[in-house]
């Protein structure tokens, strides 16, 4: 009886403390920093893919990111994982595509760490314009920004893709 007795407590306390409102109050919701914070992110991202520029891409990872696109079967793990992967992949992409990021919902996780969905389009664009065109892949994905020593930096980023 004693132990059913504890492994209640136990579980009970487990639950209060997974809660978000274990510490008495709601979870902060993300601030106009943070959503500004994350969209620096991601325009330095684009940017970069953009420029086919594998360290440069890769910085924006926080050491110990993680990148995966899970229906193609690809995990990057770690800023240097990240870097390798695109140092070999951007030279074979055509020149003429660009990568655009749109972000979603922004919610605060706890400070310094924030959830954001997002919507990623590869276009392509006309040469001798340098308009774009109709998306030619779209991708959905969830990704968690953290506050780091050297800025914001994404932790995780899982991309999926969306069948038109």
């Amino acid at each position: 009886m004693q132990m059913r007795w504890c492994c209640l407590v136990l579980l009970g306390l487990a639950m209060f403390a997974a809660s978000p409102d274990a510490r008495g109050g709601q979870v902060p919701s993300a601030s106009s920093a943070d959503r500004e914070a994350a969209a620096t992110i991601v325009q330095e991202l684009d940017a970069a893919w953009n420029a086919r520029d594998a360290a440069r891409f890769s910085a924006v990872f926080a050491p110990e990111g993680d990148f995966q696109f899970p229906v193609e079967g690809i995990a990057l793990h770690g800023r240097d994982e990240i870097r390798r992967h695109y140092a070999r992949q951007f030279p074979t992409f055509p020149p003429d595509l660009r990568h655009q990021t749109t972000i979603g919902e922004t919610e605060a996780v706890v400070p310094g760490v924030v959830a954001v969905d997002f919507d990623v389009d590869i276009l392509g664009t006309d040469p001798k314009t340098g308009k774009t065109h109709t998306p030619l892949i779209h991708y959905r994905g969830f990704g968690l920004g953290m506050r780091t020593d050297s800025g914001w930096r994404i932790r995780l980023a899982r991309v999926y893709p969306v069948v038109k």
